[in-house]
């Protein structure tokens, strides 16, 4: 039911006169506006997460390194990144710091979903959420807790000359 109440608000989102019943869904006989939003509590294995992260990090070519370690330090700026578990002191200029975002260009099979996937493991660790954004599904079912460019900033499909969209962080 929360997946028919997600789809019918993106679809409302799309066009005001849209509902579900014109593309074959059927609601839900109690319908769908009462329904309390899925509340998601996460709890990490912290110990299995470490054990991820260093031994991705320790498979890691020259480029992912620099990659993860250049990334970590833009996040973490007082994490230690020869142990990115040491604790960080929390300091005001780095409370202002409330999104951060990265690009990971590089051509197939180089491992930038390797790359990723472990610094969202690390940042896990330090209670961070992420978000991994790629432009295919195919891309992003490589991505842990990935989404595609086109659902995560709500970019218009199809897209014309003349679309418009709005990317904040």
């Amino acid at each position: 039911m929360f997946a028919l109440k997600e789809v019918q608000n993106k679809l409302l989102e799309i066009n005001p006169r849209f509902d579900l019943d014109q593309f074959g869904l059927k609601k839900p006989s109690g319908g769908l506006i009462n329904l309390p939003e899925p509340v998601q509590e996460v709890k990490y294995d912290n110990e299995g997460l470490r054990s991820i992260v260093t031994n991705t990090t320790r498979s890691f070519d020259e480029e992912q390194q620099r990659v993860f370690n250049y990334i970590i330090e833009e996040i973490l700026p007082r994490a230690s990144v020869d142990d990115p578990y040491a604790p960080i002191i929390r300091q005001p200029e780095f409370t202002s710091r409330k999104c951060r975002g990265f690009s990971l260009d590089a051509p197939g099979a180089t491992g930038k979903a390797f790359t990723i996937r472990a610094i969202q493991t690390l940042l896990k660790l330090r209670t961070r959420t992420t978000i991994a954004v790629a432009t295919s599904a195919v891309a992003v079912s490589l991505l842990d807790e990935g989404r595609t460019a086109h659902s995560a900033f709500k970019i218009p499909i199809p897209c014309y000359s003349d679309s418009i969209y709005h990317i904040t962080l």
